[in-house]
Order: structure tokens, then sequence, then C-alpha cells
């Protein structure tokens, strides 16, 4: 037998467990960080390009593999697929990580063998823009021929309506004859103006000055092809309701009718006592095939009527009020037009300007002058309007000493015409009022005929609460001027008198509804 003979530390190893070290025994991991540590950016609503890595290493820096590890999504509201429960050897990808729908921060939390959990974060960056909206400042008030109060500001967003930067935005008024600062009234689709989104995505648009009716005031804003438009309404507590009667009246004619009174509402903005009314006649006023009236008023009822009279070039038709209320405002007006005049004036693109000379008869002008104590000199060659609002439109628009305290009246012409218009001839001295829109005359087709602050001034002195800014460029007519108006004038290219019959009120509606009638001065 033979007899093997160990030392004592050689026999000890034989009998303890793990003497002198066990090289499986697991490895404790001491760290956990990102594999890299540059920014890491994407768009919104999609995966990001190349998923963030991370490693988990021993004490002395040795990546594990096998560690048990979590990883979620813990702020930015995106989604995490394929996320791994183990770490590798080297870097370990944190699966397909889809950035949340709102830009900014995004974060993943990692955990790994009870270690302080680590943080990946990534921004989100807004995508293409396909969007347009109005973020602020839409569906303001404002005056006729003033600025919107506040400005108005438009955003490009992504599908997410996160803010795009850096995108040009085209601005233009597209309804209502407005203008942009820089820029002015433009037809559909011309831009006058641009803006470059900032980081939110915001453009303000120019200063706009709304136009100068109550009709629909538009603003366009145009990215590439992205579209969108805000809207304003021009501020007026009058209100002018027409009413037809009578033959079927065109609708273009009507048109015309409504854009008058639009036009007017935008320059008288006060409110005027409500009238109530009960079994209230108008047959006094001509007006046929309308009923008594049982109804509360608010500003001013227009009737209208376009019917064969006596053909072109006579009669033009008549238009005034016929029913003033307490105070000597109007409160039932009417115009009469020939069909036939109409049509012609229609023909040559000036049915506009009459419908509102004549429209402006049916609240006063001219025809509650003299019952206003406004006019002086009536009949005579020295027929004139005494209102100081009226003067000062006129000095405004360069009438200097010819208005310092009166503005000369129309001494010429039909009854309907003589006091009850500014003056139209040009004198010597280079004073008239020639293409102003209330003289008594409508111009060659293709001249303009303004509306004056002057005109508007009149409307103040009757006692209407006015905003004076809504005027047509306009000037008192030079010497030269009004050379060339007799020349043209001798050649046959002259201006037509309009012959229309200014109606007087008959009567006034007090409170009650009980009507005084008044006897015409002429």
């Amino acid at each position: 037998m033979s007899v093997f003979r160990f030392s004592g530390a050689a026999a000890l190893c034989l009998v303890v467990p793990g003497c002198g070290g066990d090289s499986t025994a697991p490895v404790k991991p001491a760290s956990v960080a990102a594999a890299s540590t540059g920014s890491i950016t994407g768009t919104v609503g999609l995966p990001l390009t190349s998923p963030p890595q991370f490693v988990v290493r021993d004490a002395s820096g040795n990546a594990l593999s096998n560690i048990a590890v979590t990883v979620a999504v813990t702020a930015g509201g995106g989604t995490l697929s394929g996320a791994p429960t183990k770490s590798s050897a080297g870097g370990t990808p944190v699966g397909s990580w889809t950035l949340g729908t709102t830009a900014g921060a995004n974060t993943l939390t990692i955990t790994a063998g009870g270690l302080p959990p680590l943080t990946i974060n990534a921004t989100g960056t807004a995508g293409v823009p396909t969007q347009l909206t109005v973020a602020s400042g839409s569906a303001q008030s404002g005056p006729a021929a003033g600025l919107l109060p506040q400005p108005l500001v438009f955003k490009v967003g992504d599908q997410f309506n996160n803010g795009v930067a850096g995108v040009t935005v085209s601005f233009s008024v597209t309804a209502g004859g407005g203008s942009l600062a820089g820029g002015s009234g433009v037809s559909v689709g011309s831009a006058v103006a641009d803006a470059i989104t900032d980081a939110a995505g915001l453009a303000p648009a120019p200063a706009w000055t709304l136009g100068k009716s109550t009709n629909s005031q538009q603003l366009r804003a145009q990215a590439g092809s992205l579209l969108t438009t805000a809207t304003a309404s021009v501020a007026s507590n009058y209100k002018i309701e027409i009413r037809y009667f009578g033959p079927p009246v065109d609708a273009s004619i009507q048109a015309a009718f409504t854009a008058a009174a639009e036009r007017i509402q935008g320059m008288v903005t006060g409110d005027v006592p409500d009238q109530p009314l009960t079994s209230f006649s108008v047959s006094g006023c001509g007006i046929t095939g309308v009923g008594p009236l049982t109804e509360t008023v608010d500003d001013l009822i227009v009737y209208a009527n376009v019917a064969p009279i006596d053909g072109v070039g006579k009669i033009f038709g008549s238009a005034g009020v016929c029913f003033t209320r307490t105070g000597g405002l109007a409160l039932i007006g009417v115009i009469n037009f020939d069909v036939a005049d109409l049509q012609k004036i229609q023909a040559e693109n000036q049915l506009g300007d009459v419908v509102l000379h004549e429209m402006l008869h049916t609240l006063g002008v001219g025809t509650l002058w003299a019952s206003k104590f406004l006019v002086s000199g009536s009949g005579t060659s020295n027929s004139v309007f005494t209102g100081v609002q009226a003067v000062s439109g006129c000095q405004f628009h360069g009438g200097g000493m010819n208005c310092t305290t009166t503005v000369p009246l129309e001494t010429t012409g039909s009854v309907g015409t003589r006091d009850v218009h500014w003056r139209e001839k040009t004198s010597g001295s280079g004073f008239g009022f020639d293409t102003e829109l209330m003289t008594g005359f409508i111009e060659a087709p293709g001249i303009p005929m303004p509306l004056s602050r002057m005109t508007i001034g009149s409307l103040a002195d009757l006692g209407y609460v006015v905003n004076q800014a809504p005027y047509d460029a306009y000037s008192v007519a030079s010497a030269l001027v009004a050379g060339f108006s007799a020349i043209r004038e001798a050649q046959g290219n002259g201006k037509i008198e309009l012959n229309d019959a200014v109606r007087e009120p008959i009567g006034t509606v007090d409170r009650a509804g009980r009507v005084t009638l008044i006897k015409l001065r002429r």
C-alpha cells in the first residue's frame, strides 16, 4: 500500500469549500452611465434614428453583461419598444424610443442592480408645417378707417400644433378695403407684408387699418400652401334697415344699397333712441304696398323703390326723410329711382356713388339742414351752410379762406339741387367742390366722386355721433383744375345734374308714437 502524505495547508483545502478563491462568483455592478454624452434630438412623434445606449460597469470600469436592468419612459409622453432586460458587454441600446408629440424634453430612466437611476434626455423638435392658425386677435372690433386695437398673431404648427420656427408668412387684406402698415388695401391674393415665425411658431401681422364700412373685414395669412383668414368688424351702434317696395329689385342694385348703408354705418356710429310704432301708416311717404307698422325702430328704416318713371335723362328719382323722431333725426327715409337712369349709371360704374348720395339724403344731408337752422341765405346767390363741423371739414380739404365760417351751397339748378347740395361750380379765384359726392351733379364716367370730411361733418352738425376718419381722398379744386373741368365740360365730357327731388320730412314722431305734421318749407 502506498501512503500519500499532504502538507497541512493542502489537506485543509480538500475539506474547506472556496479555499483560495472562486472565479465564478457574481461581480457587483458599480455604475450605470450613458454610452455617449452628446445631446439627443429628434422629431416629435417619431422614433429616434439612432437610439441612445448605456453601459453597466464594475468597480474597475469593466463593462458588465447579464445585469438585470429596467428601462422606462418617465417624461415627455413618448413610447418605448424592444427595451432590454439585461445589460450587454458593451453599450446596451435602450430599444426603439418614439418621442412624445409635444416639442421639448423627453426622458428615459434606467435602473440596474440597485444603483442610482440613470436618466437619458432627448429634445423633441417640431415637424414640418401642416397648419396655419390665428393664435390671438381674431374677431376684434374697431372704428372704421382705424387701427385694430390689439395685435393679430398667426401660428405655424406641425401636425401636433407645435410651433415651427423660421417660416415666412405673407399677409394680405382680402375683404373690407382696409390696409396693412407698409402696404395698402389690395385685391385678393396679393401679399403686402411678410413676417418670419419665432421659436414658438408665431408671426405677428402688420398693423391692420380697417376699411371704411361695416362690411366684412378679412385678413389672409399664407405660409407656403397653408392659408387661413382672420376676421374683424367695424364698430358702429347705428343701423340702417333697407326695405324694398314696388317691383322686384335686381340683386346687383340691392348690393349697392347694402354697401351704401354699410358705408354710412362706418361714419355714423352713435345709437339714437329706439322709436316704438303702433299701427303707424307710411302711406303719406308715397310708400305703396306696405301696411301700418307696429314695431320698434332701432335707428333708421329706408324704403327703396326702383321702377319706371320717365326714361333716361329726365327725373332721376327722389330721396329724403319722411319722418323724424323727437330731436329731429331721421326715423323713416324713402328713395325712389327711375330704373332706366339707374341701369345707365350702373353700366357706367357709378351706381355705388349715386346710391350712397341718395341714402345720405335719407339721413338728413340737405334734407334736414333747414329744419336744424343750418342754412343761411336760402334761395339767394349766397346760400351757405353754417355748421361748424362741415366748415372744419372744408378747411381740412383745402378750402382755406373760402370756408372760414360757412360752406357755400348750390345756388343753381332745379329745386331739388339748390340749397341742399354743396356748391358745384369753381369760381375764378379757384374755389369749388367740383367732384365731391354731395354736390348736385354726377361726374363724367370714370371720374371719382369722393366723400369728404365736410359731408361727414355736416352729419355731426345735424346731431349724429360720427367717426370723422372714413373720408375719401379729396382736395377742394384749384383754379387750374377748375380750368380743365371747364374745358372738359365744353367738349361735351362734363357732368350731369342729378335732378333728384329731395324730400323733406312730413312729420315728427314723439316717444309715444304721436305724429306732429310739419309744414314744408318749399
